[in-house]
């Protein structure tokens, strides 16, 4: 298109459409089951020991947009917990995104991904390292 569109507006878009719809999702789909996508690292430039639990902001991207094209809708940990709670089956195809110990590229690559998809994710946070370097 040739320009940035706002995040309220990008998170709506399904580049390349949809294969399956939310919309069609939501009247014919229920499951008790949730796929937990965890993520350590999203960069483009890891150290080496650590390349393994990376992905590159271009491919964390491309998969969101995989999920929004089939309908896939993010829930974060504290609806699924109340959903649980009450017993009924999720309705439509429901994700929880995960990223692990924080990293701080979390926040210059992973979140505006996230923000411009339109998907929550959880961030677990290992308190003793905050400020330091992984070990």
């Amino acid at each position: 298109m040739g320009c940035t569109l706002p995040v309220g507006v990008e998170s709506r878009v399904v580049w390349g459409g949809a294969v399956r719809t939310r919309a069609s999702l939501l009247r014919d789909r229920r499951t008790f089951e949730v796929p937990i996508l965890t993520y350590h690292r999203v960069a483009p430039d890891p150290n080496p020991r650590l390349a393994r639990y990376c992905v590159h902001p271009q491919d964390f991207l491309r998969q969101l947009r995989f999920l929004q094209r089939r309908g896939y809708l993010g829930l974060t940990l504290d609806t699924f917990a109340e959903h649980l709670r009450s017993g009924q089956p999720f309705v439509g195809r429901p994700v929880i995104l995960s990223f692990d110990d924080a990293y701080a590229d979390f926040e210059t690559h992973a979140l505006p991904a996230l923000l411009r998809s339109g998907f929550p994710a959880s961030l677990f946070v290992v308190s003793g390292k905050l400020g330091g370097t992984s070990d």
